[in-house]
């Protein structure tokens, strides 16, 4: 980021190095990416079969993951505690997708769109919860 935006960030003057400055560049660089409570929302209201959503969301994630990695790597925000923090975390993330894809393939498509949605919303009000507390 430079210029007034940069400023807007709190972040220190151009040609000052720091972890703020660090930010502001990463984030320019990942700035085109949205979060996943918009992008499940949108392809909640579409009207596409619960199948190709499913799909979408996993790609978009998946690639938007791909991407960002290496950006990070490369910014020094990718540590040792945050290789240990993701093998952690692996197993919840393959017993989720394991349970999500069992749950997708006994759901009917109202019930699967009903659930993503209840989901949804769960998630939307945790996050405001977690913001104001």
């Amino acid at each position: 980021m430079r210029g007034p935006a940069c400023r807007l960030a709190a972040c220190p003057p151009r040609g000052r190095r720091g972890p703020c400055r660090d930010r502001c560049r990463l984030g320019h660089r990942h700035g085109a990416a949205v979060g996943g409570l918009p992008v499940a929302a949108f392809f909640a209201a579409q009207p596409i079969a619960p199948a190709a959503f499913r799909a979408t969301l996993i790609a978009y994630f998946t690639l938007l993951d791909l991407w960002t990695i290496p950006l990070m790597w490369s910014q020094g925000f990718v540590t040792r505690d945050t290789l240990l923090a993701t093998a952690l975390g692996l197993p919840l993330m393959v017993a989720g997708v394991h349970l999500g894809s069992r749950r997708f393939l006994s759901a009917p498509p109202d019930s699967f769109r009903r659930f993503a949605i209840l989901l949804l919303a769960t998630l939307a009000v945790l996050g405001l919860m977690r913001s104001l507390a």
